[in-house]
């Protein structure tokens, strides 16, 4: 009822004539063809099912304008195309960022990088303060704050997968 009503108000219809919204064509589930939904449950593993649904919308939007329906000047439909096309970039982009593996001999050089650290920071903090009390207190805040730092993407990435 709601999304009739939103689309008797963006038609411009008057308030007494908000009934007729109650009648619109709306796209839901149910609005789809028979193939398309046994396509959809036949291949739920369907990796590139984005793609599928970009494809519909684009071969929707161009037989509406083929049969008149979308009577929208042509840059409006320039401006719909691209920011669909933007769209389906940044999820490609999205999936590719995703699936990239972390660089191992970067990783190596961290962890090198993280040992030196844990091995080079007793003697810096020693020249701090005389107290041994406050010299190991500030060694294991500094060390366990860094490996902290390193270690808790580590475990959100493998969390993602």
């Amino acid at each position: 009822f709601l999304n009739s009503i939103i689309l008797a108000d963006l038609e411009g219809v008057e308030e007494d004539g908000a009934q007729e919204a109650l009648h619109f064509e709306l796209l839901d589930i149910e609005a789809l063809e028979h193939a398309a939904l046994s396509h959809i449950e036949l291949s739920p593993q369907l990796r590139e099912m984005p793609v599928l649904v970009f494809q519909w919308l684009n071969n929707l939007i161009v037989d509406e304008i083929m049969s008149g329906v979308l009577n929208i000047p042509a840059p409006l439909l320039t401006r719909v195309f691209h920011s669909m096309n933007n769209a389906m970039l940044s999820y490609h982009d999205a999936k590719k960022y995703g699936s990239t593996p972390f660089p191992f001999p970067y990783s190596v050089a961290i962890e090198l990088m993280m040992f030196a650290h844990w091995l080079y920071t007793p003697f810096v903090v020693s020249t701090w303060t005389s107290n041994i009390a406050g010299s190991v207190i500030f060694t294991f805040l500094l060390v366990f704050l860094m490996w902290v730092l390193h270690l808790v993407p580590f475990e959100l990435m493998m969390f993602a997968h």
